[in-house]
């Protein structure tokens, strides 16, 4: 939906205007056309009336609260948006009523959605922002803006500013930056009052590149309640690292720091505060997202790093598995000349930590001050974990009704039977055990079960998994016992899926059980809507990440298939997903790893030696995967044992802590290189295995004989292809970093070469059809046919993707002329 439609009211008091419902009992308003009372109306809903409840002539903002005896629509809560760099062209939105759309009598006015963009520093010495507007309708004749007055104005969907009034001969609106008045403190104790919601204003001209702090939708589950960003129980503790990471933040110039622990410390409610505090005092900070790096909207957002008006925090979660965000972000960020700082979030300070400071040369002043801090747990006596327990208990009784299936519960008579004086805790108990052991209390309490002797994870799961049966029967889905449904959400936990398409292939892996197209369909919908975490993710492991884990690991020894059957086949960043979290949640557990081991040895043509030492180095224990290393390493290879030797912890060697920073970013990163590399190591891979079966085969199968020198062709073109569009990005390579001078001919001829390999890939892939005949014969093979599809089917589905992307990034070429 549109940011503003459906919120933004006609204001009738002073004057007429138009005003913004920023929950469902506040208006925002202009100062100018609020007097003490007045009514709103709302389009097609009604009139209701409404009081001045805060006001600054001074900003020429003010908040109507409306009469709450009436009924109106829930409004979603608001996102705010703060303007952080002073580069030019911001693209925005204004809504209203003005009254060149209204009826002769004034009585009915039509709705006004006005785009235009903002130059941040014109108006600056005023203290004002201008938006020039440009649709048509404001070129070809001149306007009456009165009406508009209070209007919201939006960036990316965020609340940014209010109209004012007009400038010139009203060519341009003037606006009211929120950040004007949202810091007043009278302003938010009467939005906190009145919503309940403390106010945190977002980047909102960076936003391709952050996730919001503010939660778009209520909690979808049990375990959601205990999620970092649910923040359902009050941050308390961390009195010693809390001032210290501010005054980090005071310091001059670009900075980076490291927090790193284990998992369930509480790294992230930690960084939101800091989120939360900084944005109080005016900076613009919040969580960097998944984000595409040759994106439009993401290279105009990266760009504008190096032009930062106010100061900037960016914290990015799960660090280690985002070098390339790492570097990214660095690189602009050290340009400013206003303080801006990268925090990151990972379990440890590994060899991952070590590549990042010393990978480019470049880079490497930025990083030299680099802080690291070890976050260790909270230690509390037996008292203050009870008081932790209650204000939990507390917490919990007000949250647990927003889920369906508990709505109809009475919480606040369940609390009450809840033996508060029975609960015990010791000083190495941990906040986010006191929270699960509230919660499990709770449902413990409201289904009549006695679970005390269960791990207080184990007791979550219980009731999440129950949960997911009553999220089932709305799909028309029934897992009787939940063996089946365990499973498949621990597959999708352990692989993740980054579309419908990832995540069809995981479903089919289940077709023994899962038994017709309709099912596979209703469960894939299932599967999504528990590890859907928002509009821009698909499947994603469950938060909490110590849930997830201990999920997987559990299924695993109850179920090897869940490895066996799917690790092989799935595709490259889904294996990545799979061996970074065993690293994470079971370094030491002797059958996963063997079962791992045993994969890696008979599929060795899908998992390389260097995607298993990029997934090492992002590892908070990366000894696992070097002792797999050291059975898949080349003899004589001086590289491939010195990269051993630093996951070992046998060398700090910077040079080969750059060769080790080359494959942790190939393991991770997303862009047309990283791609395009390991497409063609995957074909020069199938072409060695069909050439090791032909000669098996002679006498087997003459199909099969026929077909194998064709599809070798078909190979070494897709190989030629691909290394041909490679070189054409390297050329590239210069423009994609000044963004604006990208080389629209050498991307041509990339998207050129792309194109050639997939349609070689797809021609290898009826090749393949033709020969099913040839199971047998390649199952008595060094390698199955199944692993031959597998592996072509990812590599046609890399093609086309990077196709796709290749030609919308000529596309967004041509259009800067």
């Amino acid at each position: 939906m549109v940011a503003g439609y459906g919120r933004t009211v006609i204001v009738r008091s002073r004057r007429t205007g138009t005003g913004f419902r920023i929950s469902n009992a506040l208006v925002l308003t202009a100062a100018h056309v609020a007097d003490a009372v007045g009514t709103i109306e709302i389009p097609k809903q009604g009139i209701v009336n409404c009081r001045r409840v805060w006001v600054s002539n001074e900003v020429d903002a003010a908040l109507f609260a409306v009469d709450v005896s009436e009924s109106l629509p829930e409004v979603p809560n608001t996102s705010w948006g703060v303007l952080c760099s002073r580069a030019g062209k911001i693209p925005v939105e204004a809504h209203g009523f003005p009254d060149f759309l209204a009826s002769a009598d004034t009585s009915r006015r039509e709705y006004e959605q006005a785009h235009g963009y903002i130059n941040p520093l014109t108006g600056m010495m005023k203290g004002e922002l201008h938006v020039s507007i440009d649709t048509e309708i404001w070129k070809n004749k001149e306007r009456l803006w009165p009406g508009m007055s209070g209007g919201p104005v939006f960036a990316h969907g965020k609340l940014v500013a209010l109209v004012s009034k007009a400038a010139g001969q009203a060519a341009r609106l003037v606006v009211r930056p929120i950040v004007d008045f949202v810091y007043d403190p009278g302003f938010r104790q009467v939005v906190q009052r009145h919503s309940g919601i403390e106010i945190v204003a977002e980047p909102a001209d960076i936003c391709a590149l952050t996730s919001s702090l503010t939660p778009s939708r209520r909690p979808t589950s049990i375990a959601a309640l205990v999620r970092a960003s649910s923040e359902i129980v009050n941050f308390r503790g961390r009195n010693e690292i809390f001032p210290k990471l501010i005054r980090w933040t005071d310091r001059s110039g670009f900075g980076t720091l490291l927090l790193h622990g284990t998992g369930g410390q509480g790294k992230t409610r930690l960084a939101r505060q800091i989120v939360r505090e900084l944005s109080r005092h005016g900076w613009a900070a919040g969580f960097v997202a998944n984000f595409d790096p040759i994106a439009a909207d993401v290279r105009d957002a990266l760009d504008r790093l190096a032009y930062l008006a106010r100061p900037t925090l960016l914290v990015i979660d799960y660090a280690e598995s985002k070098p390339g965000h790492i570097q990214q972000l660095a690189q602009q960020m050290r340009r400013s000349e206003i303080p801006s700082k990268l925090l990151l979030l990972a379990r440890s300070a590994g060899p991952w930590w070590d590549a990042v400071r010393h990978a480019d040369s470049d880079l490497e002043d930025a990083f030299q001050d680099a802080e690291d801090h070890k976050l260790e747990p909270i230690r509390g006596s037996s008292r203050d974990w009870s008081m932790l327990f209650s204000e939990a208990i507390k917490a919990f009784v007000s949250s647990l009704p927003s889920l369906n299936a508990s709505a109809t519960r009475d919480w606040a008579e369940v609390a009450n039977s809840v033996d508060m004086s029975a609960v015990t805790f010791d000083k190495d108990s941990s906040a986010m055990e006191i929270q699960l052991s509230a919660l499990n209390a709770l449902l413990n309490a409201a289904n009549d079960e006695r679970m005390g002797g269960n791990p207080v994870i184990d007791q979550l799961l219980q009731h999440e998994v129950r949960y997911w049966h009553h999220i089932a029967a709305g799909h028309g889905l029934r897992f009787g016992r939940g063996e089946m449904l365990l499973d498949v959400v621990s597959a999708g936990c352990l692989y993740g899926a980054a579309d419908w398409q990832d995540a069809d292939e995981i479903i089919r892996r289940f077709s023994t059980s899962l038994s017709s197209e309709e099912i596979r369909v209703a469960c894939r919908e299932l599967i999504t809507d528990i590890l859907r975490r928002d509009s821009n993710s698909y499947w994603e492991p469950i938060d909490p990440s110590s849930l997830a884990e201990y999920l997987v690991v559990q299924r695993i020894h109850h179920n090897g298939k869940l490895l066996v059957e799917h690790l092989p086949f799935v595709r490259e960043h889904q294996m990545v997903n799979a061996l970074t979290m065993l690293c994470r949640a079971a370094p030491h557990d002797e059958l996963i790893w063997r079962l791992v081991k045993q994969i890696v040895i008979q599929h060795r043509h899908r998992v390389s030696f260097d995607l298993l030492a990029g997934i090492g180095a992002a590892a908070p224990n990366p000894r696992p995967i070097a002792e797999l290393l050291k059975g898949v390493a080349s003899k004589g290879n001086n590289a491939q044992k010195g990269m051993i030797d630093v996951l070992s912890g046998k060398s700090r060697s910077v040079d080969q802590q750059r060769s080790l920073w080359r494959s942790y970013t190939q393991a991770f990163a997303d862009v047309p290189e990283s791609r395009m590399q390991r497409a063609s190591e995957r074909v020069a891979h199938l072409a060695d295995l069909l050439s090791g079966v032909a000669p098996e085969l002679t006498g087997g199968i003459n199909l099969a004989m026929d077909v194998i020198p064709e599809l070798l062709g078909k190979f070494k073109r897709i190989k030629r292809e691909l290394i041909s569009a490679n070189e054409a990005i390297d050329l590239a390579s210069g423009g994609l970093r000044r963004h604006r001078d990208l080389d629209t001919e050498y991307y041509e001829i990339a998207v050129s070469r792309t194109r050639r390999a997939s349609r070689a890939a797809e021609s290898a892939l009826n090749y393949l059809d033709e020969m099913h005949g040839a199971v047998r014969a390649f199952q008595r093979s060094p390698a199955t046919l199944e692993d031959i599809n597998a592996t072509l089917a990812e590599l046609a589905r890399d093609v086309l993707d990077m196709r796709d992307r290749l030609e919308r990034l000529n596309a967004e070429t041509r259009s800067l002329g």
